[in-house]
């Protein structure tokens, strides 16, 4: 036999090898909460099967949490299985607080002892952190003078650690009638992230000095959950006049002006008038 033959054969047995620990411990399930809050203390087990006809012994669970917000708050390792057993590998794990809302894997390695051997045998698995956003809602506007047009800005912070997606805003008053569209799409909207949205409005002449302004807003988060949410805002709202004493806006001394104009012109002509009988 050949030395490049020899080769070949050391590489098939070493991989009959190798194939044949890797099914001697198999993992039978992963149990994990659907879904855990920043700061949560939280198990994760996995039962682990026996498949080789050696006693398995000295099992334990290396978790790779470089760059990832968990913690190991204790774990359990398994002394044994025997042929054709099953044994259950225990962690408690803490989400960290601040934990940003996400998908996140977690590699682990599995150690165990077989025929005097140390193997390992790679997997991992998922743990979804999931909060809920926290939606914060102001407005501010021109000055709101009844009967006349004014834009209302509509601001949305998300002040939460959850990311909101399909955010749709809707606005509705009946001091108000709308111009624009009553509902406007913002879409995604991250943690620690805010967007804006202005609607163009006339407010009824009718209309009182404080407008109840009713922002009804509709998302989903991360997993598809949906939320519908109404925030209650006042706006302030004065009729012309009010404006005007006030100084918010400025007074139209057109018709004064024009009207001083006419006197003028007549107290010129009655002038004139008086100054040719005179003569």
């Amino acid at each position: 036999m050949d030395e490049k033959m020899k080769n070949l054969l050391v590489l098939f047995f070493a991989f009959l090898l190798a194939l044949h620990l890797a099914y001697a411990l198999n993992i039978n399930s992963i149990d994990i909460p659907a879904e855990v809050k920043s700061g949560d203390i939280f198990s994760v087990t996995l039962k682990l099967e026996n498949n080789e006809d050696d006693t398995i012994r000295n099992v334990n669970i290396d978790l790779k949490l470089n760059d990832l917000p968990f913690k190991i708050i204790s774990q359990e390792g398994i002394d044994r299985i025997t042929r054709n057993n099953e044994k259950t590998l225990s962690l408690v794990l803490q989400a960290l607080p601040g934990s940003l809302s996400k998908t996140y894997t977690i590699p682990a390695t599995i150690t165990y002892k077989l025929s005097e051997t140390i193997n390992k045998k790679e997997t991992s698995f998922v743990v979804i952190v999931n909060d809920r956003a926290i939606l914060d809602v102001t407005a501010r506007s021109d000055i709101l003078i009844k009967g006349e047009k004014s834009t209302v800005t509509i601001k949305i912070v998300n002040k939460g650690l959850g990311d909101v997606k399909f955010l749709n805003a809707e606005i509705n008053s009946a001091s108000l009638i709308f111009i624009s569209e009553k509902q406007q799409y913002i879409g995604t909207l991250s943690s620690d992230d805010f967007d804006s949205v202005d609607f163009e409005v006339i407010t009824n002449k009718n209309s009182p000095s404080i407008i109840i302004l009713n922002v009804i807003l509709n998302y989903e988060d991360i997993t598809g959950n949906k939320y519908t949410e109404t925030k209650t805002i006042e706006l302030r709202n004065y009729d012309k006049r009010e404006a005007e004493s006030l100084g918010l806006i400025e007074r139209n001394n057109t018709p004064l002006i024009i009207a001083g104009a006419v006197i003028l012109v007549i107290l010129f002509f009655i002038y004139r008038r008086i100054r040719k009988r005179k003569k």
